[in-house]
């Protein structure tokens, strides 16, 4: 408890400068209008295993809802749509394509409490065009209809137990309707490698008892979010925090394997490796897939800003094929 809290304070330090360095707020503005800035890489840059970067932008809006992006999910061709951790979307075309910029309350007044506004991860659903979105504070999960208007909510009684600041931070539909969500708290503050995890039988909102078990990486590298791969693994990217002020931060890539996996499990992470120096970095908490046709795929990423001046809204790319990622290992039981 006591080693939770100082971990927890020297984060707070970290973050807390993000509020003594803001500007003076200007006025309110609610234009609907995006800057996507491309930032250079080296020659020759870069790989996380058989993933390449292939282009960097710092993402900005006078917009007053902009920033502190948590979730990423691919929702149509050429369109990405992000999710803050102030209940806040961006919806807006891929760099280079065209398309208008919405940013939007999901919430509509009367919903959303502050303590549910904390929104996390979320999972889009193409077929059925829902969206499904895990909030810290109250540990729910939300359903939105096609429109993103709020259609079902639960706090699942697994859920209710994880801590109110690092509860479900991410979250994936496995392509036969299994909800996987893991948590940002460890399982034990002697073990910093490990985060307890759920496995929903089917759509979490519905209630159904979960399996646990346990995701395991790299020391101290909290998985942030995932999306699902045609073979049916996650990739998911951990974040780690280097320095607490200002605020440094590292990122790793890995797959995991949920297949045949069982209650009390121990699950490893398959680690990629880390995005390399020369890769633009920031609180990476948002990741998405987009298929690119002929057996290739990109992966998004994108960071929280925490709303503080010193920190960044980017948005990496990064292209792969699926056949080429490592082979499939065993769960540990």
């Amino acid at each position: 408890m006591l080693h939770r809290r100082i971990l927890a304070l020297l984060l707070l330090v970290g973050l807390a400068p993000g509020t003594w360095l803001r500007s003076p707020p200007p006025p309110y503005v609610l234009t609907q209008a995006m800057t996507a800035q491309a930032l250079p890489l080296p020659a020759d840059c870069c790989a996380v295993g058989p993933l390449r970067v292939t282009g960097a932008w710092q993402l900005t809006s006078p917009n007053q809802r902009f920033g502190g992006y948590s979730a990423l999910v691919h929702t149509a061709p050429g369109r990405l749509l992000a999710i803050s951790d102030g209940g806040y979307t961006l919806d807006f075309p891929m760099p280079g394509r065209t398309g208008p910029v919405s940013i939007k309350d999901l919430f509509v007044s009367g919903q959303g409490r502050k303590a549910d506004r904390d929104t996390e991860a979320a999972q889009w659903d193409p077929l059925s065009r829902h969206l499904w979105v895990a909030a810290e504070g109250r540990n729910l999960v939300m359903r939105f209809d096609p429109a993103l208007a709020l259609e079902a909510w639960a706090r699942p009684a697994t859920l209710r137990h994880w801590p109110a600041n690092t509860g479900p931070e991410t979250m994936a539909m496995l392509p036969d309707g299994r909800f996987a969500v893991v948590c940002e708290c460890r399982s034990r503050w002697r073990d910093r490698g490990a985060y307890p995890a759920l496995l929903f039988p089917r759509d979490p909102t519905s209630e159904a008892e979960p399996l646990h078990f346990f995701v395991a990486g790299p020391w101290d590298y909290r998985p942030t979010d995932a999306a699902v791969l045609p073979d049916g693994r996650l990739l998911v990217v951990q974040r780690k925090l280097v320095w607490p002020f200002p605020a440094r931060f590292d990122a790793r890539l890995a797959l995991l394997d949920l297949d045949g996996v069982q209650s009390g499990a121990v699950v490893p992470l398959q680690d990629l490796g880390a995005l390399p120096a020369g890769v633009p970095m920031d609180n990476y908490e948002g990741l998405a897939l987009e298929p690119l046709g002929q057996g290739r795929m990109a992966a998004w990423l994108i960071s929280d800003d925490n709303n503080a001046t010193f920190q960044r809204t980017l948005l990496l790319r990064l292209e792969f094929r699926p056949d080429q990622l490592p082979a499939k290992q065993k769960a540990r039981r």
